[in-house]
């Protein structure tokens, strides 16, 4: 209870002045253990928005900083596989026409050397027709035609046998500096793809869906089945876009699978599945390749040409 002492001082016409002094009660111990609690319990100051502000900006700077870096490091990559592209075609050619230099100076050799066991041939024919006139006209030409057949078909298994080697040679080389520019090629081109993928840029997944939505135009619902990453995301935020990527198909459901592979696209209407996934793509053309450069069977040898009879003029 508070003391409350009052001095009334009257005037005239019974106005009271009150001066009143309230004496605080004396505390107890559990009002001030009270106190102490609600003091303990005050609320943390709340933290500084400014500072909020700022913390985010220097956080959304060092995001971009990072991204910029990442597109740099993209472009020099890019950079270093399309000069690595250039010197892989460069060195194909130069090796392809080192080959082809190879294989003329052989090709020019055994003309050469045609030409010069033919030379041979007939200066033996001559001396064996004139040995044949000394020991007898007829038996000497005899002798003479057995002897041009025999140099003839000498110089035709000599020719034949060049050409072989030659062809066999030329072919075997081509087919093996091909493969390697087309390996080359091939691991250039799922590199640059790949990259592009997983990139923010989705222009890629759009072609895909557009070409793949083509085979389901009479089809009411479809289902789109993707890697899951931040563009494709973003791709199927917009629905509507998505229909209209889709030749206005009325219902399109979106599935992202985090395990899929980057650049998946299946698109499936209850029926029937089309894959035009980037990865299959790549694995299509790839086995194709190696189809054309499988080793050719190789040629089975001609059977020598029968010996004509001998015919006595």
């Amino acid at each position: 209870m508070s003391v409350l002492k009052r001095n009334s001082v009257y005037f005239g016409g019974g106005v009271d002045i009150s001066n009143s002094i309230e004496l605080p009660k004396p505390q107890t111990h559990t009002a001030a253990a009270e106190e102490s609690g609600a003091a303990e319990r005050l609320p943390e100051p709340a933290p500084d928005p400014e500072q909020e502000l700022l913390e985010q900006k220097r956080r959304l700077e060092q995001r971009m900083s990072e991204l910029d870096q990442r597109e740099r490091d993209l472009e020099q990559e890019r950079k270093s596989l399309e000069e690595m592209k250039a010197r892989c075609v460069e060195q194909g050619k130069e090796v392809i026409l080192e080959a082809k230099r190879r294989a003329e100076s052989i090709v020019s050799a055994a003309n050469d050397n045609a030409s010069q066991i033919i030379s041979d041939a007939e200066a033996n024919r001559d001396s064996v027709f004139i040995r044949a006139k000394s020991e007898g006209f007829e038996q000497g030409q005899k002798d003479g035609r057995e002897a041009c057949l025999a140099a003839g078909r000498d110089i035709l298994e000599e020719a034949r046998s060049y050409a072989e080697k030659i062809n066999s040679e030329k072919e075997q080389l081509f087919a093996d500096y091909e493969k390697e520019i087309y390996d080359t090629v091939i691991a250039i081109a799922k590199k640059v793809t790949l990259d592009s993928i997983t990139s923010k840029d989705s222009a890629a997944v759009k072609r895909l869906i557009k070409k793949a939505a083509k085979e389901f135009r009479n089809s009411e619902r479809i289902k789109i089945t993707l890697s899951e990453n931040g563009a494709n995301e973003e791709l199927t935020a917009d629905y509507e876009y998505l229909k209209e990527l889709c030749g206005g198909i009325q219902y399109v459901d979106v599935e992202l699978l985090p395990e899929a592979e980057p650049g998946t696209v299946i698109v499936d209407n209850g029926s029937e599945i089309v894959d035009a996934g980037i990865q299959t793509q790549l694995r299509m053309i790839q086995e194709l390749g190696s189809g054309k450069f499988r080793a050719p069977a190789k040629k089975k040898k001609s059977p020598e040409p029968e010996e004509e009879p001998d015919e006595e003029e």
